[in-house]
């Protein structure tokens, strides 16, 4: 049987995985808007001028999807 002193630090490590998990996500959704911004900005050019848009993203979203949850 957990004690309550237990049963508070794991709530804490939830909340706080919670939390990054919560911050990777809105990382993730700045980049694609930065992304979609530079496709739409740039048009016909968009597959040379967003490259770097479109490197950060996919790296961000394979880090995500490799990341444990955690909860």
């Amino acid at each position: 049987m957990a004690t309550a002193v237990e049963r508070v630090a794991q709530a804490g490590v939830k909340q706080e995985a919670a939390r990054e998990q919560l911050i990777a996500v809105q990382t993730l959704n700045l980049l694609r808007d930065n992304l979609r911004t530079c496709y739409r900005k740039e048009g016909v050019n968009h597959i040379a001028r967003c490259k770097d848009f479109a490197d950060a993203y996919m790296a961000a979203l394979k880090k995500h999807k490799d990341a444990p949850t955690g909860i």
